[in-house]
């Protein structure tokens, strides 16, 4: 199946020169997650809502410094490869090119949209991420942003004893910019493509006390009540509901207690699952990866498989993050691997310098995870199961 129906014509674009606090301005206007940035000689790249709160953004950085180079697709790629691109990118829009000219964009939500019917063949059980990081209701909105910088997700629930609410990137945005004056000089700079034209005026300096803004606890601006689903509903309908009410993701409970998230990164990751019965490893940020190769990255995650005899591995997915810090030349990365297997999912994190050495501590922790659960008795899925065609 390709995204020839999926694709849009229809996005927000704005001027190379436009402004962060214009942008940001935006995002909370009308809930978008991107923007299309264009200049004299046409497309330039991509903004996204996680761009501007995930740095230290100006308010008058100029959008094309902000643009980001997602991956581009033609209008006839196939379903999985967008899915993989969007994982491994961390883009959940990407331009849609014909020759050299791009004709439209693909999303995440368009594309979950339109395959969500063949998504019944998994549960949330399947796909969900169990490493669940949550912050109290007193934790401040400082500290939740270096949270979700750091470990390089876009939400947190909310626990206290049970879940109370989730604090997610938007909210954030949200809480800022009503902090802000709006801009009386008018004069906004986007524009809505497609037949509902729009233009959308911008935002002032923040007036106040930035550092007491900081301080506010997560209580004062997390959603409540959470939407949540189980490990045994089925990921159709889970997506469904994600896809009618605009959410991105989902807390996962058992009882009372949540026990994980499921969102759209994880629903598309298991888009791009094979029926082949090899290591399918997805890098994101994978430009940190130098001078290893993706090759390298699987010989060395099989290599703690095949000590297992009993255990197949079904998908795994790592993720780099690089630090400024340096020792003789190598980068400080912190390497986040997932291990979905047929025992369950195994999640480690490892720092060195360089990739080899974050990923060989990953590993050498990835070994004493798995050694010490595999005793642990659990329900067994068929593995088949995870590699049924899913229609596509």
């Amino acid at each position: 199946m390709d995204i020839e129906e999926t694709v849009t014509t229809e996005y927000e674009t704005f001027e190379s020169d436009t402004t962060a606090s214009k942008i940001k301005g935006l995002f909370e206007d009308t809930g978008n997650k991107s923007v299309v940035v264009e200049g004299n000689s046409g497309y330039e790249g991509v903004v996204t809502r996680r761009r501007l709160i995930a740095s230290h953004v100006d308010p008058n950085e100029k959008a094309g410094s902000l643009a980001g180079d997602p991956p581009r697709v033609g209008r006839r790629e196939d379903v999985r490869e967008v899915a993989r691109l969007m994982v491994e990118s961390d883009f959940k829009v990407l331009p849609v090119e014909e020759g050299k000219e791009i004709i439209g964009v693909v999303t995440a939500y368009d594309l979950l949209r339109d395959v969500n019917s063949q998504l019944g063949v998994l549960d949330v059980d399947d796909v969900y991420t169990k490493d669940l990081i949550s912050i109290s209701p007193d934790t401040s909105v400082g500290r939740i942003i270096n949270i979700l910088r750091e470990n390089g997700i876009s939400r947190v629930p909310v626990v206290d004893g049970r879940l109370v609410g989730i604090v997610s990137l938007y909210d954030i945005l949200g809480f800022s910019v009503r902090k802000e004056t709006p801009d009386k000089g008018g004069g906004g700079t986007g524009e809505k493509r497609g037949d509902s034209g729009g233009d959308h005026g911008g935002f002032g300096p923040r007036h106040g006390d930035v550092d007491k803004m900081l301080d506010i606890p997560a209580e004062n601006v997390m959603n409540s009540p959470v939407e949540t689903t189980t490990p045994d509903e089925s990921l159709e309908d889970a997506t469904a509901r994600m896809l009618e009410r605009d959410f991105s993701s989902l807390i996962v409970v058992e009882g009372d207690s949540p026990v994980g998230i499921i969102t759209q990164t994880d629903i598309l990751r298991a888009l791009t699952w094979d029926e082949e019965r090899r290591m399918d490893v997805q890098i994101s940020n994978v430009e940190f990866l130098e001078p290893m190769t993706r090759e390298d990255v699987s010989a060395m995650l099989e290599g703690v498989a095949d000590k297992y005899a009993d255990m197949q591995v079904l998908h795994a997915h790592v993720h780099l993050k690089r630090h400024k810090e340096n020792l003789r030349g190598n980068p400080l990365i912190l390497a986040r691997v997932v291990l979905y297997t047929n025992k369950g999912q195994f999640v480690v994190k490892g720092e060195g310098y360089g990739p080899r050495h974050a990923l060989r501590l990953a590993c050498d922790k990835l070994e004493r995870r798995v050694l010490s659960t595999k005793n642990v008795s659990r329900k067994d899925r068929d593995a088949e199961r995870l590699f049924k065609d899913l229609g596509l």
